[in-house]
């Protein structure tokens, strides 16, 4: 009905169709749900902030069954998108190990927004322990000092340098 109103305007209109070879059934908690079957590479080239509205419509169990088949970066990066309730409940859900090197790919302050929703101190402790770069595991430590809601754990321990020679009329 919408196509031939359409067509009166001027505009063309194309219907698009999933072949079935790219649609899978997968069984959930909830009962089975049609999805699609999309490679991990495929995913993983997608735009953090469209792989976070990805993530954002799944529940808990497929949440963290597409971080544990994404490389760190990814997982990092879309992680950074996601609300920090989600993205702690995401790496809580992984292995401590895999959570050090996924948060450590990320930037210290969102790592240490993400870490700061973990529920447990004892997790979180670990976490930065197995963090292969004592240096950023202790920025993080440090940010999570700040009380929520204060300048400091709204702060970033990234600098950026301008050189003294540097001046505005060179923009």
């Amino acid at each position: 009905v919408v196509v031939p109103v359409v067509k009166k305007f001027g505009v063309t209109m194309s219907r698009q169709y999933i072949p079935w070879n790219q649609v899978q059934v997968m069984q959930t908690e909830a009962g089975g749900k049609i999805q699609l079957k999309v490679p991990t590479d495929k995913l993983s080239r997608l735009h953090p902030t469209d792989l976070a509205n990805i993530v954002r419509q799944m529940d808990h169990s497929e949440r963290v069954e597409v971080m544990e088949q994404l490389d760190d970066e990814t997982v990092a990066t879309t992680l950074e998108e996601l609300d920090d309730e989600v993205a702690a409940d995401i790496v809580e859900s992984l292995p401590n190990e895999r959570a050090a090197d996924i948060l450590q790919e990320m930037d210290p302050d969102e790592a240490a927004d993400v870490l700061a929703e973990v529920e447990s101190d004892e997790e979180k402790e670990e976490i930065l322990q197995l963090m292969d770069d004592p240096e950023e595991a202790a920025e993080i430590k440090h940010l999570l000092s700040y009380e929520e809601g204060t300048a400091g754990a709204l702060m970033t321990t990234d600098v950026f340098e301008v050189s003294h020679t540097f001046s505005a009329s060179r923009v």
